[in-house]
C-alpha cells in the first residue's frame, strides 16, 4: 500500500510511467541516500557547496565516497551554478549529488538548471542522486521540479516523510528510480554497480 501511495504521489506531480518496481522503502530519506552512495562506494561524487551536512560528515564518509564539491556563486542576491566548473570535474565522477530546495540554502533549482545538469550528467556518463526532502519547501513563487522528470534511468530521487508531514520521528522515507534492475538490488543490498 505504502508503495501505491507513493505511486499516486509521484503521479500527482506528473511523473507517469513508474511501477512498484521503481520504489523501495527506507528508513528516512537518509537511508535512501546512503543505499546509493553505497552503489558508488570508493567513487568520487560531485556536489554544491556549501553542502548538507550529513552528506559530509557521514553519507559519503561511510560510503568511501569522496566529494569534490563545485561553489554555488552569488550574482545579484541569488545562487547560481558555475557550469563550466561542473563539466570540468564530471568526467570520471560516480555521481551529481543534488540536493533542491537544497539544505543549508534554500536554493531551489529551476527546471533549467536541472535540464542542464541532466544533460551534462548523460553526457559524462554519471548518475544523479536527487535528495527531494525539502519538496514542499518553496516560497516567493518557486517551485520544486524533480529530476524524475527528465528522461533516463540514471536518476535516483529520494524522498522523505519527515519533513512535508511534520513527522520527524516518523522514520519512513523512499527512493524511486526508472531503472527496476536498480532498484532490486537496492532491495537485496547488492551495493556494487
Amino acid at each position: 500500500w505504502f508503495k501505491d501511495a507513493v505511486l499516486a504521489r509521484m503521479a500527482e506531480n506528473g511523473l507517469t510511467g513508474l511501477g512498484r518496481e521503481h520504489v523501495i522503502c527506507t528508513y528516512g530519506g537518509q537511508e535512501g541516500l546512503q543505499l546509493v552512495f553505497n552503489m558508488f562506494a570508493g567513487g568520487r561524487v560531485v556536489s554544491f557547496a556549501p553542502t548538507w551536512s550529513c552528506v559530509l560528515d557521514n553519507i559519503a564518509p561511510y560510503a568511501g565516497c569522496t566529494l569534490d564539491e563545485v561553489a554555488l556563486v552569488e550574482r545579484d542576491g541569488r545562487l547560481d551554478i558555475d557550469f563550466a566548473q561542473v563539466e570540468a570535474k564530471l568526467p570520471g565522477a560516480a555521481l551529481l549529488y543534488v540536493n533542491s530546495p537544497q539544505n543549508p540554502t534554500g536554493k531551489v533549482f529551476s527546471r533549467e538548471e536541472l535540464s542542464r545538469l541532466n544533460d551534462l550528467c548523460v553526457k559524462h556518463g554519471v548518475h544523479i542522486v536527487s535528495d527531494e526532502a525539502y519538496e514542499d519547501f518553496v516560497f516567493g513563487g518557486a517551485k520544486h521540479v524533480s529530476m524524475l522528470q527528465f528522461p533516463g534511468d540514471h536518476i535516483f530521487a529520494v524522498f522523505t516523510c519527515s519533513k512535508s508531514y511534520a513527522a520527524t520521528g516518523f522514520r519512513i522515507g523512499y527512493t524511486v528510480c526508472r531503472n527496476a534492475d536498480i532498484i532490486a538490488k537496492l532491495t537485496l543490498g547488492e551495493y556494487t554497480q
